[in-house]
C-alpha cells in the first residue's frame, strides 16, 4: 500500500484499480516487454554517465583555471544534467513497470476460473489448512504453473509438494471437475478405489468429509482393503455410511 501511495501519481487505490481494470492485458504484456528493454538501455546509459563523471572531474582538476578549465566545467555540468535526466527517466520507467506488473497479477487473480477456486477450497479442507488456496502461477517463460498457497503467502508448486499432498491436490481438482460436470450433465456414481492410500488418518477424515459433501449430489462408491479407513469413514460420516463387505467365499461353498 505504501508503494502504491508513493508511486501512484497521487491517485487513490480505487482510482488506480479503475485504471488497471480498463487496461487490455495483452497490450499490457507487450508494453511490459518494451519497458524492460527501455530499462536495460537506461541502465547502460546510467552506467556510462557514471563512469564518465570521474574522468571529467579528473581532467578538470588536472588542467587548472584557464580556458580549458571552463570547457571542462561545462562538460561536467552537461554530464551531470544528462545523468539527472537519465536517472529521472529510469525512475519513471521503473515505476511504470511496477504498476504494470501489479495490474497483471491483479488481472490474473480476478480472472481465476470458478473451477480452480472450488478446487482451492477443497484442497484447503483436504490439507487441514496447511494450504489455503490454489494459484495459477506463470514462470519466467510465461508458462502456466499450478501452485498451492500457504496461509503465510508462500507459493509451493506441484513439484515441491510431498506425494500425499500432491494426491490431495489431484483429488481436489477431480472433485471440483466432477461437481462442475454434475451441474450440467446426467448424474453418474463417483467410484474411488483406495483413494486415501497415501493419506494419514487426519487427512483421510478430511477426505471423507469432502466425499460426504459430494454425496449430496451423486452416489459415492469407495472401495478399500483397509479396515482402518472404514473405521475413519464411520467416525467421520456416521450413519450416512453404508458398509458392504466383499469377502471371498470358501472354495467348497463357491463350488
Amino acid at each position: 500500500m505504501g508503494t502504491l501511495a508513493k508511486e501512484g501519481d497521487g491517485l487513490t487505490v480505487d482510482e488506480l484499480s479503475k485504471e488497471c481494470a480498463a487496461v487490455d492485458i495483452d497490450h499490457v504484456a507487450a508494453r511490459e516487454l518494451t519497458l524492460e528493454q527501455d530499462m536495460k538501455d537506461l541502465r547502460e546509459r546510467l552506467n556510462e554517465a557514471a563512469e564518465h563523471r570521474p574522468q571529467t572531474r579528473s581532467a578538470f582538476d588536472a588542467i587548472g583555471g584557464d580556458d580549458l578549465a571552463a570547457e571542462a566545467e561545462a562538460a561536467r555540468q552537461g554530464a551531470l544534467v544528462e545523468l539527472r535526466e537519465v536517472a529521472e527517466q529510469y525512475v519513471r520507467v521503473r515505476s511504470a513497470a511496477t504498476m504494470l506488473q501489479w495490474a497483471i497479477e491483479r488481472y490474473r487473480r480476478e480472472k481465476q476460473t470458478p473451477l480452480l477456486k472450488r478446487a482451492g477450497q477443497v484442497f484447503a479442507t483436504l490439507t487441514g489448512g496447511s494450504f489455503c488456496d490454489l494459484r495459477g502461477e506463470f514462470d519466467e517463460n510465461d508458462t502456466a504453473q499450478l501452485a498451492g498457497l500457504r496461509p503465510g503467502g508462500e507459493l509451493v508448486r506441484v513439484g515441491g509438494m510431498s506425494t500425499g499432498t500432491a494426491d490431495q491436490l489431484y483429488l481436489a481438482l477431480r472433485v471440483a471437475s466432477v461437481e462442475d460436470y454434475l451441474g450440467r450433465a446426467e448424474t453418474l456414481p463417483f467410484v474411488a478405489d483406495d483413494l486415501f492410500i497415501n493419506f494419514d488418518d487426519a487427512r483421510a477424515a478430511a477426505g471423507f468429509r469432502v466425499l460426504g459433501q459430494l454425496a449430496g449430489k451423486t452416489q459415492i462408491l469407495f472401495f478399500t482393503h483397509g479396515q482402518h479407513l472404514v473405521d475413519i469413514a464411520e467416525r467421520t460420516l456416521g450413519k450416512s455410511v453404508n458398509v458392504v463387505s466383499l469377502l471371498k467365499e470358501p472354495a467348497a461353498s463357491a463350488a
